[in-house]
């Protein structure tokens, strides 16, 4: 009978998290294949967008193994991270072409297998099954997850790392190397986090390690190979350079947008939740040392490309593993001190989690701002590019246009001066700038404005 609680416990607890990642997919679909447009989203999205499209048009020798971003850079490879992400991209759309859903199909696929991963995480720290699917449920309202998790693996690969130093020496060894492998080839959060579970099993003397050090080794070498068979050393260190040392801020202003980043992306219910949380399970919980793990990678990731970090929330992504891990395991602690009121527990952290939720899409309105960002790839997507144009002139207001280069396949670039009789600009309503001079509207879509220079 004993047994028969347990598998209806169990049986329970991932129907909740199957409803919450439907749940989150439903919450999604409103914008899943809207045109990549003028935001962080299109910008990311557009690149492999390119990549992919190069692979599939060109062949995969002559785009660099998916790295090319002709013909927005013309002879450009960007291969500035491990290569994971770019393979399932290349594969995801070979398999069902490059456009808007499919580009964000990869993204969306790993934003599940993480929060399958973290009850997963959960349970091997011993939370009840009653908690899981309301800490789940947190993790997938927290508006960082919700607004980021879609545009790359995500924590999917921290996760891992974790589930993996929780498990029984057996299935350590059993599971070290391909869990090695898939963490360095998918991030660099990944492979610091891969790099802390190597540090963590040989001061166990753990007889996994062996398996983790080959996988690791293993990611470090295709990473290694796919980025410099793409790049060369002189452009790679300088482009390190710039994000580690680039920035020009003081110190007290990237804290402050961090602060910043970090307010916007929990909510204040949310920090009201993981802040004490997260402080509880590192001071009381066997969690500690995998959250440090992370914790460390996470911050070694942001601080580092600090560059990047001042203008990019969405490098604070890995957080919200340390977040989930510490609210699950921090309620559990709760519900053996306050016996028999783990279903309260559990319902209060969903009412809070839907609170949260619903504040953050009534307050930051984001399914507004993405329509607004994807007028600019309607327009773009309406009007058929004129067979003269080689060169679409972009106002600098707009930042990485990517994904225009993409959807018109055409080289784009900020004017220099006052552009040619006949050339076509992207701009935008608002601030229609004053080099343009006379010119005539091909066609307008919300706040951008299609121009051909001319009478």
């Amino acid at each position: 009978m004993q047994g028969e609680g347990l598998t209806r416990r169990s049986t329970r607890m991932w129907v909740q998290v199957a409803f919450v990642v439907v749940a989150l997919a439903a919450s999604w679909a409103p914008i899943v294949d809207n045109p990549l447009g003028d935001d962080w989203e299109g910008r990311l999205l557009g690149r492999f967008a390119l990549q992919t499209h190069n692979f599939w048009s060109d062949g995969a020798v002559a785009s660099s193994f998916a790295t090319s971003l002709d013909p927005y850079r013309p002879g450009f490879n960007y291969a500035h991270h491990p290569p994971l992400t770019n393979g399932l991209m290349t594969v995801a759309t070979g398999v069902f072409g490059v456009g808007p859903w499919q580009l964000r199909l990869v993204p969306m696929l790993a934003a599940a297998v993480s929060l399958i991963l973290l009850a997963a995480v959960l349970r091997r720290f011993a939370v009840r099954e009653t908690l899981v699917g309301p800490t789940v449920l947190f993790v997938a309202a927290l508006p960082l997850f919700w607004s980021f998790a879609r545009a790359g693996l995500g924590i999917a690969p921290l996760l891992a790392v974790v589930w993996l130093l929780a498990l029984p020496p057996e299935a350590q060894r059993r599971w070290s190397g391909p869990i090695a492998l898939v963490g360095v080839l998918a991030s660099w959060a990944g492979a610091l986090s891969v790099l802390g579970a190597m540090i963590v099993m040989i001061r166990a003397r753990s007889p996994a390690f062996r398996a983790l050090a080959i996988g690791a080794f293993m990611g470090a070498a295709i990473t290694a190979i796919w980025i410099l068979n793409a790049t060369s050393m002189t452009e790679l260190l300088g482009h390190a350079a710039t994000r580690t040392l680039g920035g020009v801020f003081a110190f007290s202003d990237f804290t402050r947008q961090q602060l910043a980043f970090t307010v916007g992306g929990m909510t204040v219910i949310g920090l009201l939740v993981a802040i004490p949380a997260t402080a509880y399970a590192f001071a009381r919980t066997p969690a500690r040392e995998p959250l440090l793990i992370i914790t460390v990678a996470a911050t070694i990731v942001l601080t580092a490309l600090n560059q990047a970090a001042f203008s990019r929330s969405f490098l604070a992504l890995p957080f919200v593993a340390v977040f989930g891990i510490s609210v699950g395991v921090s309620a559990e602690a709760i519900a053996r001190r306050v016996d028999g009121r783990a279903r309260l527990l559990g319902g209060v952290l969903t009412l809070a989690s839907v609170m949260m939720f619903f504040t953050f899409i009534l307050t930051a309105r984001p399914y507004t701002l993405s329509a607004e960002a994807s007028d600019a790839g309607f327009l773009l997507e309406d009007v058929d590019k004129p067979p003269d144009v080689e060169l679409l002139y972009i106002d600098e207001a707009i930042i990485a246009p990517r994904w225009a280069a993409w959807l018109w396949d055409v080289e784009v670039a900020a004017p220099d001066g006052s552009p040619h009789e006949g050339a076509v600009i992207l701009t935008s309503t608002a601030e229609r700038p004053p080099w343009i001079g006379e010119a005539v509207v091909i066609a307008v879509r919300g706040d951008y404005l299609l121009l051909r220079v001319g009478h």
